[in-house]
C-alpha cells in the first residue's frame, strides 16, 4: 500500500517563456483548436514518515521524475514534501485558489506517500492519504483516522475545481469502489473532449502492496514521453488511454501482483470530457498556429523500406527490431530479408502511420505499431520458446491446485519466493480471515500444519536451513540484521518478504505491515517451535521460537538433490 499520486491535466502543448502560460492547441474537427490557456500542477511527497509507517525513500526520485515529465508537457509544478494533514489541507486549499479557478486551466495534484484503506463495521470501505505524522492503523485507528486525509475529500478537491479537466492519479492501493466511477472506451479526438471532466487512476487495488521503487511510476512517465501509449495512433494521448497503458503495463511488468483501476467520477456534469496530452511530434507550430501534422502524409510503398543506418526523410519514421527469433522479416507482407535471434536490425525509411511488422521462422510473431515522423519505434520480439524455458527455471506450479511461485536460487539452496498458499482442511487461515489477503500474501498456517504443507519435491525448511539463507544474506551466527534488506527487497532474484503480520497464540491477528515470522520444522518443546522473524521497526532479523498454535506464513525450500 505504497504510495499515491494525484492530479493529472494532459493534453498538448506550445512553450511560452513563463512556464504554464501558454496555449494548448489541437485538431478537432480538422480545425486547430486553443483546448487549454494554463497548465499547472501541484506534488506533494511524502518519503519521511515518523509515527510507524515505512519511510518511502524512492518517493524522492518518483517527485522528480513526474515533475520533468510535466514540465516537458508545459507545466508550472509546484513542489511540497513530507506534510501533515493540516500542511496538506493548505497546499491543495491554496493551488486549487490560485490555479483552479481559470475554466481553460489544466491542473495536475500529484502525492506520492502511503496510501490505506479501513473497513468499517458496516461493510464501507474509507480510503485514506497518510501524512508525515499519522499512526499505523494497526496501533492507533482513531488516531489515525483522525490524523490521516481520507479519501472523501479529495472528491471535494475535485468538486472545487472550476478548470475544465482534471485527472487524479493516485500511486497507491486503493480499492476502485472508493469513488463512484464510470468506464468507458478511448474515444477519436472530437469537440466531446473539451467538455468538463474529473478522472481518476489507482496503482492498485486493495490490499495489494506496491514497492517503494514505483512500476506505475515509471510507466506513467513512459506514457507521457513515448508514443507506446497512444493506443489509436492519433498522436495524442487522453486519460483513458492513459489508464489503458498503465493497466495493461502495471499488471504485465509487476507479475501480475499490482492491478491499477482508473475511469471518471460518476457526476453528470463531470463524465462526459476526456484529459487529453500532445504527444512529441504532434506539436502545434508556435509560428502559424497549424498543427505540424494537420495535412495528410500519402503512405510510402513499403518497397522503399530499407534495412541500414537511419536516415532524415521528411514524412517517415524507423522502427528498431530487438529479436529473440530466427526467421524472416517482414513489414505490411512485404519479406524484407533474415533476422537472427539475438540481433538488433534497424528498419528506416518508414511512413508515418501504422504498419504490421512480422517475423516468420520456427517461431511466429507478430505485433501491429504505429510510426511518428522522425522518431524510431523500438520493438522487442520475444520468444516464447526462451520464455517457456525460462519460466521453468523461475516458477513452480504446485501441481495440486495449479498455483504458481517464484522460486529463487541463492548459493546452494533454492526456496519459493512467494508465501505458500496451500488451502488446508484445518489449521491455516487468511489473515483477517479474508481471502484477498491469501492471494496476495498467502496463507497461515499453524505450526503442526506447517509440517506437512509443502508439496512434492519440496519441504518445511528446518531452522538450520533457514541460519545458513541468513548467512548468505550478509548475517552472522546470532546477529542476522544484515540480511534484513536482502530479504525484503522486491526484485526477480529476492525472496521479496512482504510484512504482512500473523494470528497469535489467542486467535488475534496483527502487525500487518510491520512484522512476520515463518515457521522452521525445528521443534523447541511441546508447546513452542523454531521460527525466523522480522521487524521493520528496527530492521531486526531474529531467530525466536512461538507458540505452535499461532499462525504464521510458510516459505518451502526445494529438497536437495540425491548426488550418489
Amino acid at each position: 500500500m505504497r504510495k499515491f499520486l494525484l492530479l493529472l491535466f494532459c493534453p498538448v502543448l506550445v512553450f511560452a517563456q513563463q512556464r504554464g502560460i501558454a496555449p494548448v492547441l489541437m485538431n478537432i474537427g480538422n480545425q486547430p483548436t486553443t483546448l487549454y490557456q494554463q497548465s499547472h500542477a501541484l506534488i506533494i511527497g511524502i518519503s519521511d514518515y515518523t509515527n510507524g509507517w515505512p519511510d518511502l525513500p524512492g518517493v524522492q526520485n518518483d517527485v522528480v521524475a513526474v515533475q520533468g515529465a510535466l514540465e516537458k508537457h508545459g507545466f508550472n509544478v509546484v513542489t511540497k514534501t513530507n506534510l501533515t494533514k493540516e500542511m496538506m489541507d493548505d497546499a491543495f486549499s491554496e493551488f486549487i485558489s490560485q490555479y483552479g479557478q481559470e475554466e481553460n486551466a489544466r491542473l495536475v495534484i500529484y502525492f506520492a506517500g502511503h496510501g490505506h484503506t479501513v473497513k468499517t463495521s458496516y461493510g464501507d470501505k474509507l480510503g485514506y492519504i497518510v501524512p508525515s505524522n499519522a499512526p499505523n492503523p494497526n496501533s492507533n485507528l482513531p488516531l489515525f483516522q483522525k490524523t490521516a486525509m481520507e479519501m472523501g475529500q479529495i472528491e471535494i478537491y475535485a468538486k472545487r475545481i472550476q478548470s475544465k479537466h482534471a485527472i487524479f492519479v493516485f500511486d497507491a492501493c486503493f480499492s476502485g469502489a472508493l469513488f463512484a466511477m464510470t468506464r468507458a472506451v478511448p474515444e477519436a479526438i472530437s469537440y466531446k473532449i473539451s467538455m468538463p471532466v474529473r478522472q481518476f487512476i489507482t496503482s492498485g487495488d486493495e490490499n495489494e502492496t506496491v514497492p517503494d521503487k514505483s512500476i506505475f511510476r515509471e510507466q506513467f512517465v513512459q506514457a507521457l514521453t513515448t508514443p507506446f501509449s497512444d493506443a489509436n495512433g492519433d498522436g495524442y494521448l487522453t486519460g483513458t488511454e492513459l489508464g489503458e497503458f498503465l493497466q495493461n503495463n502495471v499488471v504485465n511488468y509487476s507479475y501480475n501482483n499490482q492491478h491499477p483501476q482508473y475511469g471518471k467520477i460518476r457526476h453528470p456534469s463531470l463524465d462526459k470530457g476526456d484529459v487529453v496530452f500532445v504527444l512529441t511530434g504532434n506539436v502545434p507550430n508556435a509560428g502559424g498556429g497549424r498543427l505540424a501534422n494537420q495535412q495528410p502524409v500519402a503512405a510510402v510503398p513499403v518497397k522503399q523500406v530499407q534495412m541500414g543506418r537511419a536516415q532524415e526523410i521528411a514524412g517517415y519514421g524507423a522502427i528498431e527490431i530487438n529479436s529473440e527469433i530466427t526467421g524472416d522479416l517482414y513489414i505490411d507482407g512485404q519479406k524484407l530479408g533474415p533476422i537472427n535471434g539475438g540481433t538488433t536490425i534497424p528498419v528506416n525509411n518508414i511512413a508515418i502511420g501504422s504498419h504490421s511488422v512480422e517475423i516468420r521462422g520456427q517461431e511466429y510473431w507478430a505485433y501491429n505499431t504505429n510510426v511518428i515522423k522522425d522518431q524510431t519505434v523500438k520493438l522487442n520480439a520475444k520468444s516464447k520458446l526462451q520464455a517457456a524455458a525460462a519460466d521453468a527455471k523461475n516458477y513452480f506450479t504446485d501441481p495440486r491446485d495449479k498455483q504458481r511461485y517464484r522460486i529463487v536460487k541463492i548459493e546452494n539452496q533454492t526456496w519459493m519466493a512467494q508465501n505458500l498458499n496451500f488451502v488446508t482442511e484445518e489449521g491455516s487461515y487468511c489473515y483477517e480471515d479474508t481471502n484477498s489477503n491469501c492471494k496476495n500474501y498467502g496463507r497461515l498456517y499453524e505450526w503442526s500444519t506447517s509440517a506437512e504443507v509443502c508439496p512434492q519435491g519440496w519441504h518445511l525448511p528446518t531452522i538450520d536451513e533457514w541460519e545458513e539463507l541468513l548467512n548468505n544474506l550478509g548475517g552472522h551466527k546470532g546477529t542476522f540484521d544484515e540480511a534484513y534488506t536482502s530479504l525484503t527487497t522486491p526484485g526477480s532474484n529476492s525472496m521479496a518478504v512482504q510484512l504482512s503480520g500473523w494470528k497469535d497464540k489467542n486467535g488475534v491477528y496483527d502487525f500487518y505491515m510491520t512484522e512476520t515470522m515463518f515457521w522452521s520444522s525445528s521443534n523447541f518443546n511441546a508447546g513452542y517451535a523454531w521460527n525466523t522473524y522480522l521487524d521493520s521497526r528496527n530492521n531486526d532479523v531474529m531467530i525466536i521460537n512461538s507458540k505452535k498454535n499461532s499462525a504464521l506464513p510458510v516459505r518451502c525450500i526445494m529438497d536437495a538433490l540425491d548426488t550418489e
